[in-house]
């Protein structure tokens, strides 16, 4: 087994520094860790920009679900307001004793309207995880 002996402090391998390349050495340092800390942000930015644009698609796409959810509910609304006016017509107009098979359909047609079924998961979800602060438009963050 080979032995190494440290070298003495007159070899050329533990010269003195001078200020210089300390300084050069500090420097160097200097610039990998604030290099490296501009890095870090800017991979974080670039991260946290991609996490917003999912979220606002995810959130478009609700919206667009709620919607066309809307809608529905609004023509069943109508149909089931038109159906209780027949229904009250038919009870004011007293025809409801002679002919009291129509009263019962729709009587039966009118017991209950669609329920909106909204849809909030990617608003929940953004909000219990903090990225609603990754929404860098106010008006949008704030609405």
């Amino acid at each position: 087994m080979e032995v190494h002996h440290h070298p003495h402090v007159d070899s050329d391998s533990h010269r003195k520094k001078n200020f210089k390349e300390y300084f050069l050495e500090f420097l160097m340092i200097f610039l990998a860790v604030t290099l490296g800390f501009f890095a870090e942000n800017i991979r974080e930015n670039i991260s946290d920009r991609g996490t917003e644009h999912a979220d606002l698609n995810s959130l478009i796409k609700n919206l667009t679900e709620d919607s066309v959810n809307i809608e529905s509910a609004l023509q069943s609304y109508q149909a089931n307001g038109m159906e209780i006016d027949s229904l009250m017509e038919l009870i004011k107009s007293g025809e409801y004793k002679n002919n009291q098979q129509t009263l019962y359909r729709m009587a039966y047609q009118t017991r209950g309207s669609k329920v909106f079924p909204y849809t909030n998961t990617t608003f929940q979800q953004m909000e219990n995880s903090g990225s609603l602060r990754l929404i860098r438009n106010d008006e949008i963050r704030n609405y």
